[in-house]
């Protein structure tokens, strides 16, 4: 079930503290309504009661979608930086709840979820965008670094972050830099179909990056570029 909360928060703009509903788990499977919300940018928008602003809530949940195989950790933007310790607590989670500490039946769950570790909304909506194009999010992050090695001016830099925003009807994938935190674009580009599919066709040149990027819950090329990571072994 999708299990919501009423909490008190900082209005942004006027600073008037405010009762919100933030979500802590969703259930897409039995509320699909919630993650067109997220795949349309408009979940968890509140608006201040004194103020009138809107403003979009951190996320701080879990996600299950167990028709197409999703179970995600999804964490702020902000906490980026400790993504090593989150991706240890997501994975306890996980195995309380659909792993080697759960239930018999709650584990035959869990062996059709691929578990994910996730930091924003963006980040959130790009996996639910890859699930629907029936992609590897691990090729797609290795078409992320494909792309950024042509491209010598590339945004690389703290709290900007590439993302996997639609798909072309020629199979061509778009991606945007934007900041992080502010959601401002920076740029938007498109790699073909033959890129991705190209990475696929040559496993042996990208299993060292291939292993690097799936290690783990955190399936996001930003490891490699924040922080000291995980040491080998």
């Amino acid at each position: 079930m999708s299990i919501m909360n009423d909490i008190t928060v900082t209005c942004p703009s006027c600073e008037e503290q405010i009762t919100v509903t933030l979500a802590e788990s969703v259930n897409a499977d039995r509320r699909p309504d919630l993650r067109q919300d997220i795949i349309e940018g408009t979940f968890q928008v509140v608006a201040c009661s004194s103020c009138g602003t809107e403003f979009m809530l951190d996320p701080v949940l879990n996600y299950l979608d167990m028709a197409r195989g999703q179970w995600f950790s999804v964490q702020p933007a902000q906490r980026l930086g400790d993504w090593v310790a989150l991706e240890d607590e997501a994975q306890g989670t996980f195995n309380l709840a659909y792993g080697g500490q759960a239930s018999a039946e709650a584990r035959a769950i869990g062996d059709e979820l691929s578990p994910r570790l996730v930091f924003g909304w963006p980040a959130l909506r790009e996996k639910l965008l890859i699930g629907d194009a029936e992609l590897e999010d691990s090729i797609v992050e290795l078409t992320k670094l494909a792309m950024i090695h042509g491209l010598p001016g590339a945004p690389i830099q703290t709290g900007v972050e590439m993302r996997l925003v639609d798909m072309q009807d020629d199979g061509g994938l778009v991606f945007q830099w934007a900041d992080m935190f502010s959601g401002d674009v920076l740029e938007t580009l498109v790699a073909p179909r033959a890129l991705y599919d190209s990475i696929i066709e040559a496993p042996e040149a990208w299993a060292e990056m291939k292993a690097s990027v799936e290690d783990g819950l955190f399936v996001d090329i930003q490891k490699l570029f924040v922080g000291e990571g995980r040491a080998a072994g």
